[in-house]
């Protein structure tokens, strides 16, 4: 039996297994998953199996090994998962409207994303918490916040605490924009272009157009010069004008609001190098504390890159939220085969 393939016992009972055993303990840890829908593989991992499998040295070899699979260009994998391994990072809403209540931050309006409202961030959760409803709160959206300090007219500040909260995750600690898998290794957390930065968003849903809802300030969602009382004065002006004959409203009784993001690339190919994206997903939970679902994805094939450009009309020198012009459903996806 060769060296390679040996199992030494040492001292203490702890088992000492070779690296071709690692490597399969490894790859016994990650499920390749395909996505019928754009035709690509991903990877995907569990904390609690890692937990149950692994000791912490062995997990800071997995996390590492599991990034480089997710990043090798040789694998056309282009996502990696690691399901429930944020759990010990505290809610981020609660986190900072805890540590930093008097913190300055910006929403948008459910229904008008043009008008911006600037509050602090203790205001914003009271509200979150006020209308959250088994997974969706009626409250606009919390616009981007930099953590790691600001330029020009970015909101947020340098919190190296929340960072290294970050950090202590064996997964985001390599990937960070100064981590050891960055071409910035090293680097000061302040002179990040790449973020981190943090926002939240209230899910998809369809808001009536009718009442007044008691459980968010925001709404009705108008803007000053839409008031209920000057729309309630020109439909009495509208009704003298056709000689007392009003019909059936033809106003929708509800809007949908599109929590979603249109097809987008975010390499150009343009001769840049390529930057992988990081992403934590924690689902706002108001008072409440269930596991949800928080983003439902389609993942292209690397291959179909040109084809997939041509066939949607993306802009892809344009910002992500506006390559794409229309919503792409499931009847646009079957078509594209």
């Amino acid at each position: 039996v060769s060296l390679e393939s040996e199992v030494v016992v040492c001292g203490g009972g702890q088992v000492q297994i070779s690296r071709s055993q690692e490597l399969e303990l490894f790859n016994s840890l990650i499920q390749c998953e395909y996505d019928a829908n754009g035709q690509s593989t991903y990877l995907v991992a569990y904390q609690d199996q890692i937990d149950a499998k692994l000791d912490t040295q062995q997990a800071d070899k997995f996390s590492v090994y599991f990034l480089s699979q997710v990043y090798c260009e040789q694998n056309a994998h282009v996502i990696g998962i690691v399901r429930n391994s944020a759990a010990p990072i505290p809610d981020i809403l609660t986190y900072f409207s805890d540590k930093h209540p008097q913190m300055t931050v910006k929403s948008s309006l459910l229904l008008n994303s043009k008008e911006i409202l600037t509050l602090k961030m203790s205001e914003y959760k009271r509200n979150v918490d006020a209308s959250y409803s088994n997974g969706t709160y009626r409250y606009g959206p919390l616009l981007q916040i930099s953590i790691v300090g600001v330029r020009n007219e970015e909101i947020g500040d340098y919190y190296p605490h929340f960072i290294e909260l970050l950090e202590s995750n064996r997964f985001l600690y390599h990937v960070m924009p100064w981590g050891d898998f960055s071409i910035n290794e090293k680097m000061s957390a302040t002179m990040s272009d790449d973020g981190p930065i943090i926002w939240a968003r209230p899910g998809e849903q369809l808001i009536p157009t009718c009442g007044t809802s008691t459980q968010s300030k925001e709404w009705p969602p108008l803007s000053p010069a839409s008031s209920p009382d000057k729309k309630k004065h020109r439909k009495q002006i509208d009704i003298l004008k056709m000689g007392g004959y009003y019909g059936r409203s033809s106003t929708p009784r509800e809007i949908l609001f599109e929590d979603r993001t249109r097809p987008h690339s975010d390499n150009v190919g343009n001769g840049v190098e390529t930057t992988a994206a990081v992403g934590l997903l924690k689902a706002v939970h108001g008072t409440h504390s269930n596991h949800r679902i928080v983003k439902d994805i389609v993942c292209f094939h690397p291959h179909d890159y040109a084809r997939v450009v041509d066939a949607l009309k993306l802009d892809v020198f344009e910002p992500p939220v506006a390559q794409c012009l229309s919503w792409c459903n499931t009847a646009k996806l079957n078509q594209l085969r």
